[in-house]
């Protein structure tokens, strides 16, 4: 049995230094463009009319390391891989995992940060077991797998949203009892709405990844080389950090493999 833990970022702010206009031209000639759906916070959304999140930083790290300046397109979900294959951008990047089957047109890079979920209720359980949310309503948002998770946990009872933030909207108004939401994600809105709490952690195998033009050899093993120096000085946990704020002992309990 888990407690449910409530979330406490120790920042309130996003850092203004990755501010970056949408299809931002960039000013130097040599530019590393990245494709994205600023529709999923706290990975890419926007803030004052200006792109900001963890997945936009790391692209925007990746792109020092390089020399090279970033520019950012933010386009639908179901573009983001049209516009690398074309040659549009170089790279996309978006909770992207790689796929099961090798893609002729498409590369992908190492993982660079695990997929996890979380089971977000809209009040304090003191001690919580995923079986009670049997036979009770469990949204999720259609990214990914959450809905096959938040399936098994309440059969013939999920309610699929579009977006999280439609599902976190409909758990305030308690159309649903429970939601099934990317870790992350629900530390964002955790951080954001006082009256919600992650329950318990469910692990994933997969990681997120960034595709870029399978004739990109070169360029891929760069990403690759930036990733990994961004995990080894530990930048990629400040990135997390810097966004989501520090998750006490307490709160990393609520987690399960």
């Amino acid at each position: 049995m888990k407690k449910s833990k409530k979330i406490i970022p120790t920042v309130t702010g996003i850092a203004a230094t990755l501010a970056v206009p949408v299809c931002a031209q960039a000013s130097h000639t040599v530019t590393l463009s990245v494709a994205t759906n600023a529709d999923f916070p706290p990975y890419e959304y926007c803030e004052d009319q200006e792109i900001v999140g963890i997945d936009m930083e790391i692209a925007r790290m990746i792109a020092e390391e390089l020399g090279m300046n970033l520019e950012i397109c933010n386009m639908s979900f179901d573009s983001i891989f049209e516009s690398v294959e074309s040659g549009k951008t170089q790279i996309a990047m978006g909770r992207i995992v790689k796929p099961e089957e090798d893609s002729e047109t498409l590369s992908f890079s190492d993982g660079y940060m695990s997929v996890n979920y979380a089971i977000v209720t809209a009040q304090e359980y003191p001690e919580f077991q995923k079986e009670d949310l049997e036979g009770k309503k469990v949204g999720a948002a259609d990214a990914l797998h959450g809905a096959s998770l938040a399936e098994e946990l309440s059969p013939d009872h999920t309610v699929v949203y579009e977006k999280e933030e439609d599902a976190v909207e409909a758990l305030e108004k308690g159309e649903v009892d429970a939601l099934v939401l990317d870790e992350k994600a629900a530390r964002y809105f955790c951080s954001q709405q006082e009256r919600l709490y992650i329950c318990e952690r469910i692990s994933d195998e997969q990681n997120f990844v960034i595709a870029t033009g399978a004739e990109k050899e070169d360029l891929l093993a760069d990403i690759n080389d930036a990733l990994a120096t961004m995990n080894e000085t530990g930048e990629l946990d400040k990135i997390v950090e810097k966004y989501l704020g520090e998750e006490n002992e307490e709160t990393e309990e609520a987690t399960t493999e």
